[in-house]
């Protein structure tokens, strides 16, 4: 795109038979957002809406639907095929033809929009839709350490502690897992401590092998989530892992990691993956985790912002300015409609 967004006034869309109307709650800004705005990610049209973390309250739903008018729901942002095996599988994230809501379709940086009623997830009696849409990030969390196989009391490394790297910390310390992030940003290593991490270190202090020493892993972690993706990422997560460990790659990087040599590799027997999104079980189970208290999506939320705000929260978080985890929009800031308390 490589240009500033523009508010416009434009019609309600008329929703598809099999589609419900939807009052959009709040939409989460992340670095994808900022990637499209800057021009470095393709989108499917112009003009588009961008916005794939939504939550919000349904208006109208087709008939036969189990939702009703009044539901509070997060919106999956995932458009499959619906005729592939991924997606009768319910991975959508894994279809060939797959399509985002803002990003290759209109997606949620409006105030009413219309989507599959199969993509709506009713949320518990007094879910928060100030937070829901942080729901998106915390599936692909939860499928990163569903990858990893992390189990009560696995030493578990998070490289990267944003809003990514923060659901997956605080996911895996649901599992019962000890945790160690890393972080250049002092900022964000605090926030890690203060949810309960049982260390945080800045990745070119020396400090982190001393940190899994201190938690009997001196022979290496049993997983490592790298949220950057950068070459030097992978790279250093693969060296601290313990013979059998598990590397999983969320970040998206542009370069290619330098693997060790397959003596090394298959000697230790280590694992290297890469997930992308979540399927459905993984949305369920995040659902899950909030409703029974396991999960909470409050403290990642940065500040809220109204639509003519956009732009400017776009810039801090491509500027990484105030350390954001998430800004979250309110597209009715000022309304009876409003889920937030500023515009």
């Amino acid at each position: 795109m490589g240009q500033r967004l523009h508010v416009q006034d434009l019609p309600v869309p008329i929703p598809d038979p099999t589609d419900c109307l939807v009052r959009v709650g709040s939409v989460g800004l992340c670095g994808s957002d900022a990637h499209i705005v800057s021009g470095h990610t393709e989108t499917g049209h112009l003009p588009i809406t961008i916005g794939h973390e939504i939550a919000g309250t349904v208006l109208t739903a087709p008939g036969g639907s189990e939702l009703q008018p009044g539901d509070a729901v997060f919106v999956n942002p995932i458009l499959g095929c619906e005729q592939c095996r991924a997606c009768a599988r319910g991975e959508t994230n894994l279809c060939p033809r797959r399509r985002m809501m803002g990003i290759q379709v209109d997606g949620g940086l409006t105030q009413v929009l219309t989507a599959p009623a199969r993509n709506l997830t009713r949320l518990p009696e007094g879910a928060d839709l100030l937070a829901a849409p942080l729901i998106e990030s915390a599936g692909t969390a939860h499928h990163a350490l569903r990858v990893a196989a992390v189990s009560p009391a696995d030493v578990v490394v998070v490289i990267g502690l944003g809003g990514l790297g923060m659901q997956v910390l605080r996911l895996a310390l649901g599992r019962g897992a000890r945790v160690v992030g890393l972080d250049l940003d002092p900022v964000s290593r605090q926030r890690a401590l203060e949810a309960g991490a049982t260390a945080a270190v800045d990745p070119t202090d020396p400090e982190t092998r001393d940190a899994l020493d201190s938690l009997d892993a001196g022979d290496g972690c049993d997983a490592v989530v790298d949220c950057v993706g950068f070459p030097s990422t992978t790279e250093a997560a693969l060296d601290l892992l313990r013979p059998g460990g598990r590397c999983v790659v969320v970040g998206i990087g542009a370069t290619a990691p330098r693997l060790p040599p397959p003596g090394v590799f298959v000697r230790r027997s280590l694992t290297l993956s890469a997930v992308y999104a979540y399927s459905a079980a993984d949305i369920a189970a995040v659902v899950d985790a909030v409703a029974d208290g396991t999960l909470e999506l409050g403290p990642s939320v940065t500040r809220v912002v109204d639509l003519d705000s956009v732009n400017e929260a776009i810039a801090d978080i491509e500027q990484r300015r105030g350390s954001p985890l998430r800004i979250m929009v309110d597209p009715w800031a000022g309304t009876p409609h409003s889920w937030s308390c500023s515009s």
